[in-house]
């Protein structure tokens, strides 16, 4: 190379210089004898190379003169070379780059020897290599050049630096909005025009592709204008589009009118803007296209006299409260609804009323009848009645319409006699409660009877013996005449070793009576006081025996007064009736409702029974059963 051309002349000049030199004179008595040399070639290199000058063959001289000079002393010379390692290609995504290269110094002389690179000196011994590290910065890609100044010499080697980068270019977006600041939903399409693929949000992009991508928006204000999205500049124009309603209210100020009818405004919207308005009129959704307008009616129901508002209740492109007032002068309709049966009673329905009724029947008829007038002074009214005699009518300040009809209502419970007028209902609700009829039983000629209530462990301690038994039925006929009161009848017990049914027999007159009872073959009779209510003798197969025996062996309507009443109520008299037969407490009646056919009456065990009080016979089912013989009214 040419860089090593000065170097190889610097060193064979001081090569001759030195030859040049007068050799040292020979020392006394020794001879000299210069010994031809051969040609010396220096090694070829691929690098530069300090040269050492070539000496010429002499011819071999002899001398006999004395004394013999001194040997030649040795010549020692520096031999630098040097190399420089730098990349012929460098890639690169990434600029400024430094490149970094290498020179390599080395003395392959004799001798010490210094060489400077790029205003450095470095001192290299023979046989020493030195590396010299550098770099220099390639800002741009293309042929880079490497500049290196070797003992004021710039020797220049170039490098290839070749640049990869990715480049994007995203399409123009055109975003329309309603308001602001709003997040927009956009779709960007970005191309890379680039050598080198590029990731954006997540997407990757090769070199000539286009990627599209969704993305939200945070715009604050109209106009065009650069967004960067993942270091991409989008030119972003924002239309800002707005609509601007305008509205007018309208409608009568002063009406007069019927209950339930209405009063209706009306509400003008009409839309300036450059968007399409999106409004709620009391909660339904509208749009109104720019330049146009839409009318929307609404109505207040009238009931009674005063100022009323129609209020509108907008939201979205037009918010807020709009009213409309209008004054209301009530023509009042009166309604009278009349109960003419089965008690006068009258009602002025506004538009409700309640009236109360106690019936004995659980049907009732109920006729009724409507009176309808108003107080206008010169308007008309038309009424449109549905009910009796419904229809449509003009009625005349000062006139009247009315009619009759009949319901059947049933008890307990309520009912309603109403007419719509105008769509008004007027109703008159009847609450019927039933109540127990009066009763009167002047006498009793006889009572059947059958009582399943039955009492166990039911014991006769005799003196000799105890029986127990469970007394399961007692049944009979119980008849009355002027001195006395006489039963006959079955009973039925229940031993260890079986059921039985057996006859008995019995009678009371005055304070005394005495009851006779055949059993499973055996026979037992009792006397007895009424008051106190009490055993005097009991005769067991006809032998008196010491024993005592429960009152209620005795069947307690044998003994106790006739079931006549004076007027009572019907529940009264079937709660003393039912409890005349009652053996033991449990047997009592603890509550009797009238439920519009019968009494019915719960005894203390929860026995139910129904007492049927009809002309000339009272009936009682359940688990007492009868059927009472009498003069009832």
């Amino acid at each position: 190379m040419r860089w090593l051309i000065p170097l190889a002349v610097a060193a064979a000049l001081i090569a001759v210089y030195l030859m040049l030199q007068p050799p040292p004179p020979p020392q006394a008595g020794i001879t000299t004898t210069a010994t031809p040399q051969q040609p010396t070639t220096a090694p070829t290199q691929t690098t530069a190379t300090a040269q050492t000058p070539t000496a010429t063959a002499q011819p071999t001289a002899t001398t006999t003169t004395a004394p013999r000079p001194p040997a030649p002393q040795p010549v020692y010379l520096p031999k630098i070379t040097w190399r420089l390692s730098a990349p012929p290609v460098v890639n690169t995504t990434k600029l400024p780059l430094a490149v970094n290269y290498t020179i390599t110094l080395a003395n392959e002389g004799n001798g010490t020897g210094a060489v400077e690179v790029d205003g450095v000196v470095y001192t290299l011994k023979p046989g020493e290599r030195i590396n010299v590290t550098k770099s220099v910065v390639a800002k741009t890609a293309g042929r880079q050049k490497i500049a290196v100044v070797i003992n004021g010499t710039e020797y220049a080697y170039a490098t290839a630096v070749y640049y990869y980068a990715p480049k994007l270019v995203a399409e123009p977006i055109a975003v329309n909005v309603t308001k602001m600041p709003a997040n927009a939903t956009v779709e960007i399409v970005i191309k890379n025009v680039g050598n080198y693929s590029a990731v954006v949000d997540g997407v990757v992009i090769q070199p000539g592709q286009t990627a599209r991508i969704k993305t939200t928006l945070n715009i604050t204000a109209a106009g065009t204008y650069y967004v960067n999205y993942s270091g991409v500049p989008i030119a972003v124009t924002v239309n800002y589009l707005t609509p601007n309603v305008e509205y007018k209210l309208g409608g009568p100020t002063y009406l007069e009118v019927l209950p339930g009818e209405n009063a209706t405004a009306w509400l003008w919207l009409y839309n300036r803007g450059n968007a399409t308005a999106e409004v709620k009129i009391d909660g339904r959704a509208y749009a109104i296209a720019p330049r146009s307008y839409i009318n929307i009616t609404k109505s207040v129901r009238i009931n009674s006299g005063g100022l009323y508002a129609v209020v509108f209740h907008a939201e979205g492109a037009l918010n807020g409260t709009l009213e409309w007032r209008v004054k209301a002068a009530l023509v009042a309709v009166r309604v009278e609804i009349v109960v003419w049966k089965p008690d006068l009673m009258r009602s002025w329905p506004a538009p409700t009323d309640t009236l109360a009724l106690s019936v004995t029947s659980k049907s009732v008829d109920i006729a009724w009848g409507y009176i309808i007038s108003t107080n206008a002074t010169y308007r008309p009214i038309t009424l449109n009645i549905q009910g009796p005699g419904g229809g449509t009518y003009v009625l005349k300040p000062g006139a009247y319409i009315s009619a009759n009809s009949t319901a059947t209502l049933q008890a307990p419970g309520t009912g309603e006699l109403a007419v719509y007028i105008n769509g008004t209902k007027y109703a008159t609700t009847i609450r019927l409660d039933l109540k127990p009829p009066t009763v009167s039983v002047s006498d009793v000629s006889q009572i059947w009877f059958e009582d399943a209530r039955p009492i166990y462990s039911v014991q006769i301690n005799c003196r000799v013996a105890t029986i127990q038994f469970d007394l399961m039925r007692v049944s009979g006929t119980v008849t009355y005449s002027p001195t006395a009161t006489n039963l006959q009848g079955t009973i039925t017990v229940k031993t260890a070793s079986g059921v039985y049914t057996g006859d008995y027999s019995g009678y009371v007159s005055g304070n005394s009576g005495h009851v006779s009872i055949s059993i499973a073959g055996r026979r037992v009779d009792i006397d007895f006081t009424v008051s106190p209510l009490a055993p005097t003798r009991i005769l067991v197969d006809g032998s008196q025996v010491t024993c005592t025996a429960p009152t209620y062996l005795i069947p307690p309507v044998l003994y106790r007064q006739k079931p006549t009443t004076p007027p009572t109520s019907a529940t009264a008299y079937a709660s003393a009736l039912v409890s005349l037969f009652a053996k033991q407490d449990g047997d009592r009646a603890q509550s009797a409702v009238w439920n519009g056919d019968y009494v019915e009456v719960t005894d203390g065990w929860g026995n139910k029974m129904a007492v049927y009080i009809r002309q000339g016979q009272i009936e009682i089912s359940g688990a007492l059963s009868a059927r009472i013989t009498a003069v009832i009214s």
